[in-house]
């Protein structure tokens, strides 16, 4: 039931667009006794707020729920990670990428690089941290983008689930394509994923990931670049290079 809720309000509040959520019951529980999806909705806390004290009418409800702001726009509401801090490492599957000795000013760490592109890093810049991260289909749809810890994803998918920490992305019915959990205020720890880049994929999964035909398994890294696929400018060591 809170999936089809989900489908139909694009992901996030149906007002605003903000990927952070709760169910709501547009008329109130005590009135209809009873769960059903039609008369679910989803909204952000401050618009849950506002409707619990009447400064949002039901019938605005009601009308944003048949018009979802994120259905409209294809994507959600941009959100802002709060990232923060001179440590950072990502964590993939049963991996740990970490930078030791980090500069406080100008560091980074970059899991994988594709033609020279990052699909996913951690940047010091100007003493700030910012996480970015790339998420296409096979067919190199757009499905999450992460720029300077701003987070924007696809409301066209099949289904995204954000609880807590933990953003889930289902391709179909126990079909898992993204699994992460943001660590604030320093580290990500992607659980399963499959990204693809230009041709190039690389699957994470609970026991390290493979890139092209490489398993890489090792415990803990501390090099800024693990691995580079296609073109590269050399500009960073490399541990592998596919």
């Amino acid at each position: 039931m809170r999936r089809e809720v989900r489908q139909r309000c694009g992901f996030g509040c149906v007002i605003c667009g903000l990927p952070l959520y709760e169910y709501d019951h547009i008329i109130n529980y005590s009135i209809v006794q009873e769960h059903t999806p039609e008369n679910l909705t989803l909204l952000c806390d401050q618009h849950h707020r506002e409707k619990t004290n009447k400064l949002l009418s039901i019938e605005q409800v009601i009308e944003a729920n048949n018009n979802p702001y994120n259905v409209i726009n294809a994507n959600t509401t941009p959100y802002l990670l709060n990232f923060a801090g001179s440590d950072f490492s990502v964590i993939l599957g049963d991996i740990r990428q970490f930078v030791p000795n980090v500069n406080s000013q100008n560091d980074f760490i970059i899991p994988f690089l594709v033609n020279n592109k990052r699909l996913i890093s951690f940047e010091i810049i100007e003493g700030k941290l910012f996480f970015n991260l790339v998420l296409l289909d096979e067919h190199d749809n757009l499905l999450l983008k992460i720029v300077e810890n701003e987070m924007v994803f696809s409301s066209e998918q099949w289904d995204v689930e954000f609880v807590g920490r933990r953003l889930t992305i289902r391709k179909a019915l126990g079909v898992i394509i993204f699994d992460i959990e943001f660590l604030i205020p320093n580290s990500v720890k992607i659980y399963k994923a499959d990204f693809n880049c230009d041709g190039y994929w690389f699957k994470v999964r609970e026991e390290g990931f493979t890139a092209r035909g490489f398993d890489i398994q090792i415990k803990n890294i501390g090099g800024r670049l693990i691995f580079a696929a296609g073109e590269y400018d050399g500009r960073y060591p490399v541990m592998f290079r596919g």
